[in-house]
C-alpha cells in the first residue's frame, strides 16, 4: 500500500474527531436528558474534547512511527466507530455527532483500505485474526472507561 494512505488513517480520523467535538457542543445536553442512568457520569464538552484529543493523537503517533499494524488496528477502531455512528443515528432518529464524516469519509475509505491491505498482503494473516478482538476492546470497554473516568471526574 503507498505511503500516502497510511497518513489518511490520522488524518480522516482528525476531521471525523473534529466534526463530533463541533456537533457535541449541542448535542450533549440532549443526550444527557435522553439517555438512561449512565448519563450522569458523562463528561461534559471540554472532557470529551480531552478524550477526543487523546484518541486522535494515537493514530498520528503510529504514522510517525511507520507502525502499519498499530494502524491497522486503529483503522478496525475506526470502522467498528462508524457501526456505532450509523446505529446512534437510528436509535435517535437523525444526525448524531459525528456520523457525516463516518459515513462520507470513514466508511468508504475503510472499505478500500481494508481492500488494498489484503491485496497487498502487508500484514501476515496471523496478525490478522488479532486485530479484531483488540479493536473492539479498545472501542468498547477502553473507550468507555475513558469517558467514564473523564465523567467521573467533573471540575
Amino acid at each position: 500500500m503507498r505511503t500516502w494512505v497510511w497518513w489518511l488513517v490520522p488524518l480522516l480520523f482528525a476531521l471525523h474527531n473534529l466534526e463530533e467535538w463541533l456537533a457535541l457542543q449541542t448535542f450533549l445536553p440532549r443526550l444527557m436528558q435522553e439517555a438512561p442512568g449512565f448519563a450522569r457520569h458523562l463528561p461534559n464538552v471540554r472532557q470529551y474534547g480531552v478524550a477526543l484529543l487523546i484518541v486522535t493523537a494515537i493514530p498520528l503517533v503510529f504514522a510517525i512511527l511507520r507502525q502499519r499494524f498499530l494502524l491497522v488496528i486503529a483503522q478496525t477502531v475506526i470502522a467498528i466507530n462508524v457501526v456505532s455512528h450509523i446505529v446512534s443515528a437510528l436509535l435517535f432518529r437523525g444526525y448524531t455527532p459525528g456520523v457525516a464524516t463516518a459515513v462520507c469519509l470513514n466508511l468508504p475509505f475503510s472499505i478500500y483500505f481494508f481492500r488494498a491491505l489484503r491485496a497487498g498482503g502487508e500484514v501476515p494473516a496471523a496478525r490478522m485474526k488479532r486485530v479484531i478482538p483488540i479493536a473492539l476492546l479498545l472501542h468498547g470497554p477502553v473507550l468507555i472507561g475513558l469517558l467514564w473516568w473523564l465523567g467521573m471526574n467533573h471540575d
